[in-house]
């Protein structure tokens, strides 16, 4: 059963979504980077571990807590992916938070511009990072006609080639068997 916005379109304009799901990958990794500019390496490298830490509770706990979050979500990939991006959310905002406590409280040097730069280039990391897990569980269980969207993505591919095996290693054994299908096929 075909359902969702996509199901209703042509082919032409599936191909206008897959360059819309680029560009939001383009836009997200440049958002990312400015804020990596901005809050510095430091901060930046506490950000890319927790995304690394989230990963792994996502992995631990993502299938058990989607039965929870399937009271509110009808559609089980649904519940999975929210519950997904719930703890991802959940575990990143609170070392972000911590970061935070820790950078007011204690004042982190500053080291100027080479600072700053190592923050972009590892926000650059946390967003691929980010936007691969979030991708791999979204292809991995399908909700609607998406599945034909993110494969058929140049960003996608290319954001899935050069991170997806590194995603891979930090999710445990329940969800990696569903994503190690997408990444290696």
């Amino acid at each position: 059963m075909r359902c969702g916005i996509i199901s209703r379109v042509s082919n032409r304009e599936t191909t206008e979504y897959m360059v819309l799901v680029d560009v939001i990958v383009v836009l997200c990794v440049s958002l990312y980077a400015v804020l990596g500019f901005y809050w510095g390496a430091i901060r930046q490298l506490v950000a890319l571990t927790s995304v690394v830490a989230g990963l792994v509770v996502a992995g631990r706990i993502g299938i058990p807590f989607s039965h929870f979050v399937a009271i509110v979500v009808p559609s089980q990939h649904g519940a999975l992916l929210v519950s997904v991006v719930l703890l991802l959310l959940l575990v990143n905002g609170s070392a972000s938070y911590l970061a935070s406590v820790i950078q007011q409280r204690y004042g982190l040097i500053a080291l100027g511009v080479i600072d700053h730069s190592v923050g972009a280039f590892l926000a650059v990391i946390q967003a691929l990072v980010t936007l691969v897990a979030l991708i791999l569980v979204s292809i991995a269980y399908p909700i609607g006609d998406w599945h034909e969207v993110l494969t058929g993505s140049s960003g996608v591919k290319i954001s899935i080639y050069f991170f997806g095996g590194a995603v891979l290693s930090f999710i445990p054994e329940p969800l990696q068997s569903a994503l190690r299908v997408v990444v290696y096929r």
